[in-house]
Formats: C-alpha cells, sequence, structure tokens
C-alpha cells in the first residue's frame, strides 16, 4: 500500500512540476 501511494505521489508531483519547468524555461527564454 505505501508502494502504491509513493508511485500516485510520484505521478502527482511530476504533473505539477512539468508544467511549472516549462513556464520558468519559457520565462528564461529557453
Amino acid at each position: 500500500m505505501t508502494k502504491m501511494n509513493v508511485e500516485s505521489f510520484n505521478l502527482d508531483h511530476t504533473k505539477v512540476v512539468a508544467p511549472f519547468i516549462r513556464l520558468a524555461g519559457t520565462m528564461e527564454g529557453l
């Protein structure tokens, strides 16, 4: 059960961070 929670957290973390990194890259001109 803990493993499932960790996997779910990783997926949510990626979904949340990916757009943020993309936005930051755009702001930096990358």
